[in-house]
């Protein structure tokens, strides 16, 4: 086949999809890519030079279904141009069937490690079979003959001009736009406190206040509330940082919404999903805000957070922070009441909780994720803090039990 550019078939395969398009030559050097996801750091790319292993020992039809040993799944094709060997054309990440939780389990992840991991994943699309069959099918015709280019022509039935309106400085709009910033900055402030009772409250005032923005992109109103959506994504996430939740959690947090907002295709979903933004930023402030503590205090929190699902002493934490034991305890045990390892076994265990209640996941396999490497041990741990053993625990109705506040 005569070589062609094939830029503009990445582009409209990323535009439809909403997947990564990238084109690689036959020394995986990148030609063309239509990226939106960034890299995660945790998960390792897919090996270019094992698909194009795969595929040259297929035949040049081939569509490849490609799975990670991260859960993460790719569709490659062969592009047969002028030359000895074919480039390379690979789509995706994308999941097949929800969270991939093996690879959760198979790596040692810390705790915060595995919740940037969780968000990572759920911004990434989901694909059936026999979606991607389709979707592979797609790509396989698209890339036969150089894409034309069609001219796209626009009719709309000619009306009067109407002047527009010019805004008018009343009272009463003053009023209204005042009413406007002091609900917003009472929404905010409740981010900020992780007042979820003040969120959910305040949240059908805010969808009401989301409504007025919907022509501020003429011809749009999607792109505009997009456009809205993503100032509230930015200001929940500077709301929570001031309510003292670490960057860690919150890039990862911002970077998913980010993502999610931009693949939605309909009003009422992007509506609902500023919604669960809001509640998740209120949440993560409830869960791992440190604002209410000294800065020696607030560094140890930090360490123990970031590293939850590892070996964890009292000793180790202090030699990071470069202060006798003894002091570190003494201090940790009059700002939070607790002792070091009690408060590390506590959010273990309430991180097991969440496992519990919200995946099926075995409790050997929570027991691990948690980083507790002996399954009695947990058990013995999680029936004194919830007097409840975890297979029990599991199967109480969701509301009778709140690990947030333990």
């Amino acid at each position: 086949m005569p070589k062609h550019d094939l830029t503009p078939v990445t582009q409209l395969l990323n535009s439809l999809t909403k997947l990564d398009v990238r084109l690689y030559a036959s020394d995986q050097a990148l030609i063309a890519g239509q990226t939106q996801y960034r890299e995660n750091p945790l998960v390792q790319p897919p090996d270019v030079a094992q698909i194009q292993a795969l595929l040259a020992a297929d035949t040049a039809t081939t569509v490849l279904k490609y799975q990670t040993s991260f859960g993460l799944h790719y569709l490659a094709l062969p592009v047969a141009q002028t030359g000895p060997d074919p480039d390379t054309l690979i789509l995706g990440p994308y999941l097949a069937d929800g969270l991939p939780k093996q690879a959760l389990i198979a790596n040692r992840w810390t705790i915060s490690e595995r919740k940037a991991l969780t968000d990572y994943y759920q911004s990434l699309p989901i694909l059936s079979s026999p979606e991607a069959d389709q979707l592979g099918s797609l790509a396989f015709n698209l890339l036969q003959h150089p894409l034309a280019t069609p001219h796209i022509h626009s009719a709309v039935p000619p009306v009067a001009a109407v002047p527009q309106p010019v805004p008018e400085n009343t009272p009463a709009k003053r009023q209204q736009v005042a009413a406007r910033y002091a609900l917003q900055n009472h929404f905010m402030a409740a981010v900020t406190k992780g007042d979820m009772a003040t969120i959910n409250a305040d949240i059908p005032k805010m969808i009401g206040i989301f409504d007025l923005f919907k022509d501020r992109v003429p011809n749009s109103s999607l792109r505009a509330l997009k456009n809205t959506a993503f100032v509230q994504n930015t200001s929940c996430r500077i709301a929570a940082e001031q309510g003292g939740v670490h960057p860690l959690y919150l890039d990862s947090l911002s970077e998913k919404f980010a993502i999610l907002i931009e693949q939605q295709n309909a009003i009422p979903p992007l509506k609902q999903l500023v919604i669960t933004m809001a509640q998740e930023y209120g949440q993560l402030v409830r869960r791992f805000s440190t604002a209410a503590y000294s800065p020696l205090i607030r560094r140890c929190l930090d360490i123990i957070m970031t590293s939850l699902g590892h070996d964890l002493s009292l000793s180790q934490i202090a030699a990071q922070l470069n202060v006798n034991p003894a002091y570190l305890a003494r201090q940790f045990k009059a700002a939070t009441n607790q002792t070091v390892m009690t408060y590390i076994h506590t959010q273990r265990l309430q991180e097991a909780a969440r496992y519990l209640t919200t995946t099926t996941l075995s409790v050997t396999e929570i027991a691990v994720l948690t980083g507790f490497n002996d399954l009695n041990y947990f058990t013995r741990l999680f029936k004194r803090h919830y007097h409840l053993p975890p297979s029990v625990y599991r199967q109480q109705p969701p509301d009778q039990y709140s690990h947030d506040n333990q």
